[in-house]
């Protein structure tokens, strides 16, 4: 009887363990809802970066294909996710990275290709005819490719040590211009650069704050907004105008 018994737990035991793995194994979706969710700040219309309209987002649906699941989805700045659709010929996975404001909300693909709102690209504040949305491809036709590329994460900076200058490339899109302290380059619209005050940022963009410049030199400033969904960021050693 205890023979019996312990033959009978352990086949138990065994099945259980099945079932666990099974349950391990799989890796729960986003619903319906959460998918709208992530959905709704990206609906409309979205063109390449040659002005070609590539994707339309609306209703839960990607190019008219409904969007079937999603994985790895989040949902702060910036969202990221991967969204499964059913196109004619089957299904197809899209992972999506939506980063940005304003005019320049931008929509990469597959970590490659990136979209924007318009069907010309769109912005206020530039240095030196460098605008941020501008490709790598535009920004080399006046520009010689820098001698030092710093990876950091899914950017890749870009630095000019002669002008005390750099730009940082997002999927071969510009999406943020630095001046280091000494740089002889100013920004088109205010015609302020890196050695300017706190103060002349404020007046110049009518801020509703004056920049703090943080002491520690690895420290970079809460963003001030500047309008266009254009933002500047202070260290103690540039000045950076990102999206």
């Amino acid at each position: 009887m205890k023979k019996m018994l312990f033959l009978f737990l352990l086949c138990f035991v065994f099945i259980m363990s099945l079932f666990i793995n099974c349950f391990a194994q799989e890796t729960p979706g986003e619903n319906q809802d959460m998918i709208q969710e992530w959905l709704a700040p990206a609906e409309g219309d979205w063109y390449s970066t040659k002005g070609t309209l590539t994707m339309s987002i609306q209703d839960g649906s990607i190019n008219g294909c409904k969007v079937l699941e999603a994985q790895g989805c989040t949902y702060d700045y910036p969202r990221t996710g991967t969204f499964q659709i059913a196109e004619a010929d089957g299904k197809r996975n899209l992972k999506m990275n939506l980063f940005g404001n304003d005019v320049h909300q931008y929509l990469m693909i597959d970590d490659k290709m990136i979209l924007r709102r318009s069907i010309h690209p769109e912005y206020n504040e530039s240095v030196d005819g460098i605008y941020l949305g501008m490709t790598q491809a535009d920004f080399l036709l006046h520009n010689t490719k820098a001698v030092r590329a710093i990876q950091e994460g899914d950017t890749e900076r870009w630095e000019y040590d002669d002008t005390s200058f750099a730009v940082i490339f997002k999927g071969n899109m510009v999406v943020a211009i630095r001046l280091y302290k000494g740089s002889s380059r100013h920004f088109t619209v205010s015609g302020l650069g890196a050695g300017d005050t706190p103060d002349a940022y404020a007046k110049a963009y009518g801020m509703n704050e004056v920049p703090v410049i943080p002491t520690e030199a690895d420290t970079i400033s809460s963003p001030y907004k500047i309008g266009h969904g254009e933002k500047l960021f202070f260290n103690a050693s540039y000045i950076e105008l990102s999206v």
